[in-house]
């Protein structure tokens, strides 16, 4: 999974997903309940909050960077056999960093 890069004066939203285990695919319309935000190691970088569609929104304070926690309750279809899923105390922790401004480019690879 990807981490998050911030630049300052650009805030970015973040789409809660479902990743299915056995073809790395997105699962298709999962249902997600009690998302929150959840521990942040550094947020004089960085703050996170979510948006009125529970999309996660990230805000750069400063340069540096930090993790941040998300946890979630979710249902949906499972691909393979189509058996109803339910799971819940879903967390992710994501390695955030913060540019110290928007102007220049980064280098990355990244696999969707």
């Amino acid at each position: 999974m990807s981490d998050i890069s911030l630049a300052i004066g650009s805030p970015k939203s973040g789409i809660f997903t479902l990743i299915d285990n056995k073809t790395q695919l997105p699962v298709a319309s999962p249902v997600f309940t009690n998302q929150a935000v959840g521990a942040n190691s550094n947020p004089e970088f960085a703050t996170f909050a979510l948006d009125g569609s529970n999309n996660a929104v990230g805000t750069a304070i400063a340069a540096g960077s930090g993790t941040i926690t998300f946890t979630t309750d979710a249902s949906w279809t499972d691909p393979g056999d189509n058996s109803a899923q339910t799971q819940t105390g879903l967390t992710v922790t994501k390695a955030f960093t913060v540019l110290p401004s928007a102007d220049g480019a980064t280098f990355d690879v990244v696999f969707p």
